[in-house]
This record gives C-alpha cells, sequence and structure tokens, in this order.
C-alpha cells in the first residue's frame, strides 16, 4: 500500500513546477511584486522604481527559494512518515498533502487544503526572511533596518492574503 501512493502521487513533486504552473507564477508574481511596492514604499520613503527592481529581484529569488524549500520540506517531512510509521497512507490527508501536491490528476479535497496551506506558510516565511534581508542589505545606510523589516511584513502578509484566495478559487476551477 506504502509505494503504491508514493508512487501515484510522486509525479505531481516535478511536473507541475516544471510543465504546468510557470505562466500562474508569472502572473502571481507581477501581481504580488506590484503590490508589496506600494506597501513597502508607504512605510519607505525611495522611489517607486527602485523599490520596485529590488522587489522584482527579491520576488524572483524568493519564489525559486519557495519552490525548492518546499521540495525539500515535504520529501523530509514525507520519507520520515513514510519510514517512521505505519499508517494507512491512503486515507490520512495530511500525508497524501504531503506527498500528492496540488497539480496532475489533483482533487479539491482535504489533502490538496492542507498542501495549499502548507505551501502558503513555507513561502511567506521563505519571502520575509530572503526579502527582507536583501532589502535591509540594499538600503542599510539610508534606512532603519526594523522599518525595512516590519515594512516586508506587512506586504508579505497583505499579498499573500490576497493571493491565497485567488490560488484556492483557480485549483478548486481546475479540479473540476
Amino acid at each position: 500500500m506504502k509505494k503504491k501512493i508514493f508512487r501515484d502521487r510522486l509525479y505531481n513533486f516535478i511536473l507541475p513546477l516544471v510543465f504546468l504552473e510557470w505562466w500562474y507564477v508569472m502572473l502571481a508574481l507581477i501581481f504580488v511584486v506590484l503590490i508589496e511596492t506600494y506597501i513597502v514604499k508607504l512605510f519607505i520613503k525611495e522611489k517607486f522604481k527602485r523599490l520596485l527592481a529590488l522587489l522584482i529581484k527579491a520576488n524572483i529569488i524568493t519564489t525559486l527559494m519557495g519552490f525548492l524549500f518546499q521540495g525539500i520540506i515535504r520529501v523530509v517531512l514525507g520519507i520520515i512518515i513514510y519510514s517512521t510509521t505505519d499508517q494507512d497512507f491512503v486515507n490520512n490527508p495530511v500525508i497524501l498533502g504531503i506527498f500528492g501536491n496540488v497539480g496532475i490528476g489533483s482533487k479539491f479535497d482535504s489533502a490538496a487544503i492542507s498542501d495549499i496551506i502548507t505551501s502558503m506558510i513555507i513561502c511567506l516565511v521563505v519571502s520575509v526572511i530572503i526579502e527582507g534581508n536583501m532589502i535591509k542589505k540594499d538600503l542599510q545606510n539610508t534606512h532603519n533596518s526594523t522599518v525595512i523589516s516590519k515594512s516586508v511584513l506587512i506586504a508579505n502578509i497583505i499579498s499573500y492574503l490576497l493571493l491565497t484566495p485567488w490560488v484556492f478559487y483557480n485549483f478548486y476551477r481546475a479540479s473540476k
């Protein structure tokens, strides 16, 4: 039973990232960068173009790192759960979410919901850390580090709050 669930779901780890999701990621990236730039601009008195350039670079890096960290975290958690438990993998939505990812043939069920929420949380944390550090490094001599951290945190929380319903809606629509 373990081998079947692992084999049947493994293809969803890589295929959506490489073939199916890049147009969607780019559309979301444009939306997120514009929102975050506007919000950071409210806190930091800097030229919009400069902040936009910084946030484009930071968001491209965090998008790639988010995919990488999600994959690593999912594989590590999956291997730990897979090798240390005798649970029924077919009926456990958390395990299905870890192994399944949301991609080809996914259904809008509790496994997909846990997968999307996990993905969003991982990406939010990665974004706040990496974007905050990149912007602090670039603006360290001209702006307060605490204000930069606060602005990046607020900008990311707002952009993810706006992005999450869109992700759920598009996934729900695609799963029909």
